[in-house]
């Protein structure tokens, strides 16, 4: 479900206020649970359709044919499907520009979320303010193996009529080229692709979907691939550095994201603003352990301290949520090296995620007593355990996630809430970076739209507001 603030009463739909929501048909695709969900593995790109130019469309103008929904103050509820799918193709390739002939980026105006007319040939109209063409490109940062979310908000960002350009980070620096120049003039970064140079003039958003460990030349000698590896992460920490300093808008900013990500600030941000949480233990002593489980009356679970995503990505081991029992509290040996977090099993019917995009809610809800391993970790089901159905949080707690977000400086922000017997709703994380395209897949839900929207529509973030000198990405995308 959608959860939109400030909804409009006194309408004959109570639509919700700045954002129609609407139905996004699914792309087929495998299903939405374990660690891959929504990174669109196997998932098909839009063809472009035979003979479909810019300049002619047979279907342009008409409206999709049975999509609604109904907004409440509650929630929206998606009913039926028809919502007309976007046309192109994202090419797989590394480094291209994204082309998928939805809008041309040449001062067009900006189009409302979710509008659904001639998103083919705009042009300007009253009320409404072109895109500066000399700012037109929004570069999206992945990896190679990164397709649905990306062709999502790619094909969002066209019909905005802004210019996206995929670029694959572990391209570099074997075959993406970044440079940085400062002098008495000012300071410049630019990127080189196949398709061309970019500077930073060129571009209005970033949207820091994946940064990945770098594809090094098989030549490299091994005595040199660390040096290889250090110099390079430094090099993009002052690429990405240089294009907040230029007043492009991330998604998320550098600095927030490597603050949020913190597990403990999380939870007493969440905890200060009225959210509940599992009472929480984080620790390098097993002593402490031990008097936690007797605390919890043997009802515990252990977690990482870092997103499971940024785990993975950088080759690192990684451990799911997973229950502790006293045989595993005689194995914690090795927790003197490594600390981690321990909390309280709660019992729940149901989890969520919740996309929190600006001042939007977009919830997904699993029901996590159908699989095993679902009831301690839905993210390690295997395919066919778990389905994603629509969610729904009161407007109390969507108020609070939203708050939430702003807080820690986030723009989008992937939480995960666990519904109790009770109907309590308790806050277990966070990811700034968290999956959503398995909510816009199996449900519907324009969480690719928000974003294209937050990227081309939202202010662009004074670097000053949340860096300092000191401060580092947080997603180090080398090992």
């Amino acid at each position: 479900m959608f959860v939109p603030l400030g909804t409009q009463k006194g309408t004959s739909k109570d639509r919700p206020a700045g954002l129609l929501a609407h139905h996004i048909p699914r792309l087929p695709s495998p299903s939405g649970c374990g660690p891959e969900a929504g990174n669109g593995r196997g998932a098909r790109a839009i063809p472009r359709r035979a003979g479909h130019t810019e300049a002619s469309n047979e279907n342009e103008g008409k409206e999709p044919g049975a999509a609604r929904w109904q907004a409440t103050l509650l929630r929206t509820s998606a009913r039926g499907a028809g919502a007309r799918p976007g046309r192109g193709r994202l090419s797989g390739h590394h480094h291209e520009e994204v082309s998928l002939g939805l809008g041309r980026g040449d001062g067009h105006p900006e189009v409302p979320l979710g509008q659904r007319r001639r998103m083919r040939s705009l042009s300007p109209a009253a009320g409404t303010s072109p895109m500066p063409s000399a700012r037109g490109s929004v570069l999206l940062l992945t990896h190679s193996r990164d397709h649905y979310t990306v062709d999502r908000v790619a094909q969002a960002l066209s019909r905005l009529g802004a210019r996206p350009v995929r670029i694959d980070t572990d391209g570099f620096p074997s075959v993406l080229t970044l440079t940085s120049r400062m002098g008495p003039a000012g300071s410049d970064v630019s990127l080189r692709t196949a398709t061309g140079k970019r500077r930073s003039q060129d571009i209005r958003a970033v949207w820091l979907r994946r940064l990945a460990p770098p594809r090094l030349d098989e030549a490299l000698e091994p005595v040199w691939r660390e040096g290889c590896f250090r110099e390079s992460h430094a090099a993009l920490e002052g690429f990405l550095d240089g294009l907040e300093a230029a007043g492009c808008r991330f998604i998320n900013p550098l600095a927030a994201e490597q603050t949020a990500s913190n597990k403990l600030h999380q939870l007493r941000q969440a905890q200060a603003l009225g959210l509940e949480i599992p009472r929480t233990l984080v620790t390098n002593d097993a002593g402490q352990v031990r008097a936690f489980f007797e605390e919890v009356r043997g009802r515990m679970v252990a977690k990482m301290l870092t997103p499971l995503s940024q785990s993975m990505e950088g080759g690192h081991p990684f451990v799911y949520t997973s229950a502790v029992g006293p045989q595993q509290l005689e194995q914690l040996e090795g927790l003197r090296h490594s600390p981690m977090v321990f909390q309280e099993r709660i019992d729940k019917v149901r989890e969520l995620r919740v996309a929190v995009v600006g001042p939007h809610c977009f919830v997904g809800a699993i029901d996590a007593s159908r699989s095993v391993t679902g009831q301690v970790d839905w993210r390690r089901a295997r395919p066919g355990e778990c389905h994603w159905e629509p969610g729904d949080v009161s407007p109390a707690v969507a108020a609070r996630l939203v708050r939430l977000v702003a807080q820690l400086g986030l723009v989008y922000g992937a939480v995960d809430l666990i519904v109790t017997p009770e109907g309590r709703h308790v806050f277990l994380e966070v990811n700034p970076g968290g999956e959503w395209g398995m909510l816009e897949r199996e449900l519907g839900l324009p969480i690719s739209e928000a974003l294209a929207e937050a990227l081309v529509t939202g202010d662009r973030v004074p670097p000053s507001s949340f860096r300092s000198s000191h401060d580092r990405p947080h997603r180090d995308p080398f090992p």
